[in-house]
């Protein structure tokens, strides 16, 4: 993991998919962001405590964790974070069962980088 300059919002990318993190990573990297990944929740949990990001962006589905359970960690270690789920996931019982685990937004794949941004901006201002 490479350390990110300190002055720069971080935000950390959690997808099994590595495609999608390197995608991810490029885009907001560009765009100024300090980017974490990690290919698990339990990585994700491990990132976090260290560096504290402020905004974590996550897949639902993944080996071991899934994003129900994430969010809950995450916001027990720090209830200010936000928490954005981008996954496949289309059905209503999961995105009610991500918001009440605490995430603050929920988006589907395939999705629009453009509202991505847009949602990223939200949720660092709010």
């Amino acid at each position: 993991m490479e350390k990110v300059q300190e002055n720069k919002i971080k935000i950390l990318l959690v997808d099994d998919d590595p495609l999608m993190l390197t995608i991810l990573k490029n885009r907001y990297e560009s765009r100024g962001y300090g980017i974490y990944t990690a290919a698990s929740g339990e990585e994700a949990l491990e990132i976090f405590e260290k560096e504290r990001p402020s905004i974590v962006i996550s897949d639902y589905v993944m080996r071991g964790m899934d994003g129900d359970e994430l969010c809950i960690k995450l916001k027990k270690l720090d209830s200010k974070v936000k928490i954005l789920m981008l996954t496949g996931q289309k059905l209503d019982n999961f995105v009610i069962r991500a918001m009440k685990s605490g995430a603050d937004d929920y988006m589907t794949k395939p999705f629009s980088p453009v509202e991505l941004d847009f949602k990223i901006e939200k949720l660092l201002k709010g």
